[in-house]
């Protein structure tokens, strides 16, 4: 079929299953482009993360715009990418790209997602999880810089000296950097008291600005909500199910620790009654472009197999998490 044609009937299809032969990674990058810009949502998903790192690349070739040097976020991208999903980035970098992607999807931001395999195995954060727990700072506007330090602590930003890192924070006097979910590199807050006077993109290996931004966004980078109701709400979740035989009283010691002390492993399918999976957060109607069926179904098996044994490993250190409940 002549390739204008395949686009065409693709873009205006809805439930029918499309099979094609001999298409690589470079194929399939243009194939999505291009449906990206006939207005459909686009699901790609391919098998792991050496294959992710090109399927980004090919995305970004055959969508120059993306190239132009301007400073992007996840929130403003018609694209983005969840990056692997195993026990490993359960960790407070993996949680800030992923929760940039949730986030850019669930305000309709982004029409295409790129993800691997692996993403469809584990339960996911509500999908009010971002209502109350948003903080856009703009330039020329006030705002205390102790708040602003004090709620990405309470969000799950680590305090260090220098921000390198996503997931970081750091003051200097009326200096404020951080790096949120979405952005490619640190913010720096400039305030003058506690008006914002600049936010600038540095880098942070030569500390020199690369851009300069009118506001910025900053979400939260832990999936578990850390304020006092919803704790409340997880613990007596926890106290029903061990009640009624679901959980043992090892599984539910094991939970209550993980939470107090703030642990990125803690998964959020044990901890929410309305936990997702990942079609609830992607476009409705969109078109998904998969492996082969064999590929997929080994990519599959090989991270529900992985799930299973870290949890298993966790579970003999003494942090158990239940499988049923996590994934």
């Amino acid at each position: 079929m002549e390739y204008t044609a395949l686009i065409a009937r693709l873009a205006k299809c809805r439930a029918e299953r499309v099979t094609l032969t001999r298409t690589g990674l470079a194929t399939q990058a243009r194939i999505g482009v291009d449906l990206l810009r006939q207005g459909r949502g686009l699901i790609w998903v391919v098998r792991d993360r050496d294959e992710l790192v090109a399927a980004r690349a090919l995305m970004t070739l055959f969508s120059p715009h993306l190239s132009t040097g301007e400073p992007e976020t996840a929130a403003r991208a018609e694209w983005v990418t969840l990056p692997p999903f195993t026990a490993r980035s359960a960790s407070r970098e993996g949680w800030t790209e992923r929760l940039a992607a949730l986030y850019a999807l669930r305000h309709g931001q982004a029409r295409g997602v790129v993800l691997t395999a692996d993403n469809l195995i584990p339960k996911l954060i509500p999908l009010d999880f971002f209502e109350g727990q948003e903080l856009r700072l703009v330039r020329n506007e006030e705002v205390s810089p102790d708040m602003v330090l004090e709620q990405a602590v309470a969000w799950g930003y680590e305090r260090v000296s220098m921000v390198s890192n996503p997931g970081e924070v750091a003051r200097r006097g009326d200096i404020l950097d951080i790096m949120p979910p979405g952005y490619d590199k640190p913010l720096r807050l400039d305030f003058f008291g506690d008006l914002i006077e600049e936010i600038r993109v540095f880098d942070p290996a030569t500390q020199r600005s690369k851009a300069d931004l009118p506001e910025a966004l900053v979400l939260p980078v832990h999936p578990v909500r850390q304020d006092s109701a919803s704790r409340n709400k997880m613990t007596a979740r926890w106290k029903r199910l061990l009640q009624k035989g679901l959980l043992t009283e090892n599984e539910h010691f094991g939970l209550v620790r993980l939470l107090e002390q703030g642990d990125f492993r803690l998964l959020p399918g044990c901890c929410y009654d309305a936990s997702t999976v990942l079609e609830e957060w992607l476009p409705k109607d969109s078109i998904w472009l998969l492996p082969g069926r064999c590929d997929a179904e080994e990519a599959l098996t090989s991270a529900e197999r992985h799930w299973a044994n870290a949890l298993e490993e966790q579970d003999k250190a003494d942090r158990p998490q239940p499988l049923r409940l996590g994934i």
